[in-house]
Order: structure tokens, then sequence, then C-alpha cells
């Protein structure tokens, strides 16, 4: 099972089971996505993970670079911006702490908030 207010954590109902905690029962992992496993083409396309708000902690879809992407430079620049390892990279672009990327599906809201990947969010429209 899936708890709701455990997100992270997957269970299993057995003997024993005691639901009044999640995190460090015996009956209960962290959730292992296996991106690196189940999705290999998207991680060697530079594919960006998409998550969706609140949901899960494993990726809802992936957003890969097209060469349509634009940069949008962020309307208030951080200051961690000086140093040149604070930036984040989507595809061939270098994005700065802030800036977003364009996207035809405006569901998906992609920026560099912890380099050095891009973030992206998918919310309801």
């Amino acid at each position: 099972m899936y708890p709701d207010n455990a997100p992270c954590q997957t269970c299993v109902c057995a003997k024993g089971f005691d639901n009044t905690t999640f995190v460090n029962n015996k009956n209960c992992a962290e959730s292992d996505c296996e991106i690196e496993l189940r999705y290999v083409e998207k991680v060697r396309e530079e594919c960006v993970l998409v998550y969706t708000r609140g949901i899960r902690c494993c990726p809802y879809d992936f957003k890969c670079p097209h060469k349509d992407d634009k940069i949008i430079k962020s309307k208030t620049p951080s200051p961690a911006n000086q140093n040149p390892l604070m930036t984040c990279k989507y595809g061939d672009k270098i994005l700065q702490i802030g800036d977003g990327v364009s996207d035809a599906n405006k569901c998906i809201d992609c920026k560099c908030l912890f380099p050095p990947m891009v973030h992206c969010v998918y919310h309801d429209c």
C-alpha cells in the first residue's frame, strides 16, 4: 500500500503491522523509482524528471530537450548566479538559478532551482 500521509513509503500489511508510523516501520520501505533501470533511454537523452505536486516521490513523466525550447530568464536573478558552478544544464542549454524552460505543455513548469538539474513539476491547468 501507499500511505497518503507518507507518499515516499511503500508498505506491506502483514501480521503485527503498526500503522501509527510509516517511517522506520519494519513493514515499510522508501519507494525506489528505479529510474536508471526502467528509463535508461530517457536518462541517455538527458531528459528531465517531471514530478506532480504532493502525489508521489517518483516522477510522473519526463521532459526531453527539444530544439525549440527557449530559456526564460528570471526577473530576479539569484546572488548565487555569480558562481559558475551554480547552473543547471538542460540539453545544450545552461540556465542560471531562477531561469525556466519554455514548454508547449503549459501544465509543466521547469526551472533551475537546485543545480545542476532542472526541476520540473506538473500541475493541474
